[in-house]
């Protein structure tokens, strides 16, 4: 098990929030955005490398140099094919539902980021987790801020091309999707009204019609969560477990029955009284599970353990 914190550039940032992570060519990468006082001011993307080799993370870059002008967010990073891909936005206002997104694909061998592409959506469609790929299909579950509801869009060969796949017209944001094989998937989502908890959704046909949303027992204090699926076939889930109106703990709890409970128990990982915030799951080729998340706004905190290690962490209900 591994407890690690990510820097910020130098300079005149001082906050961080929102990161994402993924492997390619065997490496792991990882992006969040940074700003100076606000989150929707001056904020900029940056990504950084861990090296399996060192165990150690490079100094975090700025992606997009050229943008600092504008204020961008809500990174995400996938690979696709065999290409390192992300997505993120940018306002055109002093808000997030001014924002619109845009895709870059990296160069390993120049170790930069091709000039941004507007993705074709309207005004005020976000992104916050990776795409769920079937054959050579990629599905991506968005969200409207200004309806405050899911929209679901798919790509093929141009990620900068999307068109919509289906709808959750529910009270719903920032879902994490996956699937169990080419039709069966199921997606957690970030509740917006007053009952906090996480919602589920399942659908039985790759995500083109979804069944009516459910609420877990897991709490969802309107705050961000994330959730995969394992190589084991388990489910499992990060949030801010608590009843209360806060942002802490972190909490990580694991399901053997595709979600139908999580009777396996909870790992409360970060019990700090500050903000612990927007988690980030990921299994690498290793099968080592990663887990990110912004600590108090200041950094990105990285925890990497084995299943067999979340396991022996767990508190039974």
């Amino acid at each position: 098990m591994k407890n690690e914190f990510l820097k910020n550039p130098c300079g005149p940032v001082v906050y961080s929030h929102a990161a994402t992570i993924t492997e390619y060519e065997g490496q792991l990468y990882m992006s969040w955005y940074v700003y100076e006082d606000k989150e929707n001011e001056k904020g900029q993307i940056v990504y950084c490398k861990y090296d399996k080799a060192t165990n150690e993370w490079a100094k975090s870059i700025i992606a997009f140099p050229s943008l600092g002008g504008s204020s961008q967010g809500n990174p995400v990073l996938f690979t696709f094919n065999n290409k390192l891909h992300l997505f993120f936005v940018i306002l055109k206002r002093h808000y997030w539902n001014s924002s619109e997104i845009y895709s870059s694909s990296f160069d390993s061998k120049s170790s930069s980021w091709s000039i941004p592409q507007k993705i074709n959506t309207p005004e005020g469609i976000m992104v916050r987790h990776r795409p769920m790929l079937i054959g050579n299909q990629a599905i991506i579950p968005a969200y409207d801020e200004n309806t405050m509801t899911t929209i679901l869009y798919s790509f093929q060969n141009n990620i900068s091309i999307w068109t919509e796949y289906s709808r959750i017209t529910e009270s719903c944001i920032q879902g994490d999707l996956f699937s169990f094989n080419e039709q069966e998937c199921q997606m957690y989502l970030r509740s917006t009204n007053e009952s906090r908890k996480i919602l589920k959704s399942v659908s039985a046909n790759a995500g083109k019609q979804w069944e009516a949303t459910r609420m877990t027992k897991l709490h969802c204090p309107l705050s961000g969560i994330a959730a995969i699926a394992l190589k084991s076939g388990k489910i499992l889930i990060a949030n801010n477990q608590t009843e209360l109106h806060k942002r802490n703990p972190i909490s990580l709890s694991l399901s053997d029955s595709k979600g139908l409970d999580f009777d396996l128990g909870t790992w409360h990982v970060d019990k700090t009284n500050i903000e612990l915030s927007y988690p980030t799951l990921f299994q690498d080729s290793e099968e080592v599970i990663h887990l990110a998340f912004t600590f108090n706004r200041k950094m990105i905190k990285h925890i990497s353990f084995t299943e067999g290690e979340l396991i022996s962490q767990l508190e039974t209900p």
